[in-house]
């Protein structure tokens, strides 16, 4: 009878022991981590780049800040059609004929934000140079030739849009008077396949040579006036002879330095 009851009192017990671990909440078991866990990935101007010495990572250049990449601008929708007229807007300053670094200044820096000054590039007696830096150097034949080579059959490129596009800015950014100067020499500058397409390139040189030539002459017509030149213009007044070959001295230096010519080349011809 003992053993019964022992028996009975270790089944209750069991019985209870069920009983609570039934009432207990389970638990998820915990999650397992894989084997081999990823990498973080790199960041924006990092990439898996070979090492560089001493085990550094080379970074990459970080992306370039302007939406202009090269390609044609597609106009089918509200951005691209952003960015066309963005190429196309006049500059902030109307040019008449006289400032013309602000203009070299303004036309680079489009021409740079729009990814577009290789079509400035022109090929002189086999050597590659930058119009936009030496647009009093190169010939307007040679300007012109690079762009009929652009204009050349049917397809559509960013380098004949571009140019297309910055004519047009050049020709709104024009003071009237200067304007119709520039209008007189169309037939040098449309070069498209309906002859109806300014050549951006070929409007900015014609713009530098009328604005060169324009120079040129007024700096003939200042170095003659040097030339004669005498004391007794002035009564034999030193000072104010000095005075007055000064002022012509400069606004000589002003102008040759607006063409790219040093003042040397000026005192040579002079003397």
């Amino acid at each position: 009878q003992q053993q019964q009851q022992q028996q009975q009192q270790q089944q209750q017990q069991q019985q209870q022991q069920q009983q609570q671990q039934q009432q207990q909440p389970q638990l998820p078991p915990p999650p397992q981590q894989p084997p081999n866990p990823p990498p973080n990935p790199p960041g924006p101007f990092f990439a898996a780049q070979p090492a560089a010495a001493g085990g550094a990572q080379m970074p990459i250049s970080p992306p370039s800040l302007s939406p202009y990449n090269g390609t044609v601008i597609q106009t089918y929708n509200k951005r691209g059609m952003d960015l066309y007229n963005d190429v196309k807007k006049a500059l902030s300053t109307k040019f008449d004929g006289k400032d013309l670094t602000t203009l070299v200044n303004e036309i680079s820096e489009r021409a740079s934000y729009t990814n577009c000054r290789q079509i400035f590039r022109v090929t002189v007696n086999g050597i590659q140079q930058d119009l936009l830096t030496s647009y009093g150097e190169i010939p307007l034949v040679d300007t012109q030739l690079k762009g009929r080579l652009r204009w050349q059959g049917n397809a559509v490129t960013w380098a004949r849009q571009a140019s297309y596009l910055i004519g047009l800015s050049l020709l709104e950014s024009l003071a009237p008077s200067f304007k119709t100067r520039v209008i007189q020499r169309k037939s040098d500058y449309l070069l498209g396949p309906s002859l109806n397409e300014p050549d951006g390139p070929t409007v900015f040189k014609i713009i530098c040579s009328l604005v060169l030539l324009a120079h040129r002459n007024t700096t003939q017509l200042l170095i003659n006036r040097l030339r004669g030149l005498r004391p007794s213009n002035y009564a034999n007044n030193v000072t104010q002879y000095n005075i007055q070959f000064i002022q012509l001295q400069d606004q000589i230096y002003a102008l040759h330095w607006m063409m790219g010519v040093h003042m040397f080349t000026v005192t040579m011809k002079v003397l």
